[in-house]
């Protein structure tokens, strides 16, 4: 069981890592911390012996991974604690399994209040609960009691239904889950339980539960824009001429630019959303590549002539990339005319 205890560590850290360098598209890589508590049975058979509702906790982490705040899907992976207590007369015994598992599971957010941010969570889990070869002994006044687990692997179908709620770039989820057992070979625990009066009882357990799922996904905040130096009111009340207006999912967009006639010391400045974020671009035949980062709704790209070189206007050849779609724009700035991108990101 250490093994694949290590092999699981490993996995979720390599995930951990590659959800953060994730594609620039409309994803949202978040760490999901789980806690499961729930309630479970044994099969008993025989006389003489009884039983009370057992315990389950369960403690994973890993990565989810949600589509536009839609639908998404998470792996997980980590410790599970399955308990049982049988009792005769007022003696009672609890033999206790651990053991590792994981999960994928793939998800779907239905809107529950937008004010609030909330969701109806559905979701479907396949996972493998990883059992190993133990046994315990207990000998009490009135009976004798041999536990078993067997080295097995162990196939589990997990639905959940249950609330969403994001908090900025995070989320917190509390959900009802049910956890069978399929394709099992036997069963995960059998015990033996034999009275000082003759009785005899055999109980087994398969690992299934139903309980309650709280789960906290940390998330990556957007990186905020910092502006270079405060706008100046001059240059941004010049006339705008739009030269650009669509939509994107990216969370960026990609700007080329160059001089695409004589160089004669044109310069730019750039400002979106009213924060300048680069300043003093010289455009000449080499380009000058540019990554502007977008905030969700609409966007306003401002392009805008710091001089206009020995020969007026300020030209300039520009390649907008808004994911597949690539644009090709002839800019055109002056001392009294600004352009602009409008840029709505979905």
């Amino acid at each position: 069981m250490g093994s694949r205890t290590l092999s699981i560590a490993f996995l979720l850290l390599w995930l951990h890592s590659a959800a953060q360098s994730l594609p620039d598209r409309n994803w949202h890589a978040r760490i999901p911390m789980e806690l499961n508590i729930g309630a479970n049975l044994a099969d008993l058979d025989g006389e003489g012996f009884g039983q009370v509702l057992g315990s389950v906790i369960v403690l994973q982490s890993g990565v989810s991974l949600t589509r536009k705040e839609n639908w998404g899907l998470s792996i997980l992976g980590g410790g599970l604690l399955d308990s049982y207590t049988y009792s005769k007369e007022d003696v009672s015994y609890t033999v206790g399994l651990l053991s590792s598992r994981t999960e994928a599971r793939i998800f779907k957010l239905l809107p529950l209040s937008e004010v609030h941010e909330s969701h109806l969570k559905f979701s479907i889990g396949y996972g493998w609960v990883f059992y190993a070869d133990d046994e315990e002994r207990e000998l009490e006044p009135t009976f004798r009691a041999i536990s078993n687990s067997f080295d097995r692997t162990t196939a589990q179908i997990i639905p959940e239904f249950g609330v969403s709620k994001r908090f900025g770039p995070h989320r917190v989820d509390l959900a009802i889950r049910y956890q069978a057992s399929i394709q099992a070979s036997g069963p995960a625990l059998r015990t033996e339980l034999s009275g000082t009066d003759g009785s005899f009882s055999t109980a087994t357990a398969s690992g299934d539960f139903l309980g309650l799922s709280i789960r906290y996904h940390h998330g990556f905040p957007e990186r905020q824009l910092i502006p270079l130096r405060p706008p100046n009111p001059g240059t941004m009340e010049r006339q705008l001429d739009e030269v650009f207006i669509g939509s994107t999912h990216k969370r960026s967009v990609k700007l080329i630019l160059w001089d695409n006639a004589e160089t004669d010391g044109d310069s730019l400045d750039i400002a979106l959303n009213g924060q300048f974020i680069h300043t003093d671009i010289a455009l000449s035949k080499e380009k000058v590549r540019l990554k502007i980062p977008l905030t969700p709704g609409p966007n306003e790209l401002v392009i805008i002539a710091k001089n206009e070189g020995r020969v007026s206007p300020n030209t300039a050849s520009c390649l907008l990339k808004t994911g597949k779609r690539r644009e090709r724009l002839l800019l055109s700035t002056s001392l009294e005319e600004n352009d602009v991108l409008r840029i709505v990101r979905d």
